[in-house]
């Protein structure tokens, strides 16, 4: 998304691109995992992660789940530490995987 706002982006001034990146830190606090990454730190398939989200209901609870518009037709989903845990309940794996 950053390249395709590249050109209005370019001139801003610093206090702008601070507030920008502020912001991308603040959603990466609350949100850190995208899909592909949560099912790598877990051990398991990204079929998986998506299964168990649709199972739980995650997809649409601020609480687990954001979706990420990238592209007018394309997004990420970002998953929460409380995502994390809850994907480990229904993926029966213990605490500490």
């Amino acid at each position: 998304m950053v390249f395709q706002c590249l050109a209005h982006t370019v001139e801003w001034e610093n206090h702008r691109w601070r507030r920008l990146d502020n912001l991308h830190r603040l959603r990466n606090r609350f949100d850190p995992y995208l899909t592909k990454e949560l099912a790598q730190e877990l051990g398991v398939t990204v079929a998986a992660i998506v299964r168990v989200a649709q199972s739980c209901n995650m997809k649409g609870d601020s609480k687990y789940h954001q979706e990420v518009r990238t592209s007018k037709s394309g997004c990420v989903h970002r998953y929460s530490e409380a995502a994390k845990s809850r994907f480990r309940q229904g993926l029966g794996l213990a605490n500490g995987a």
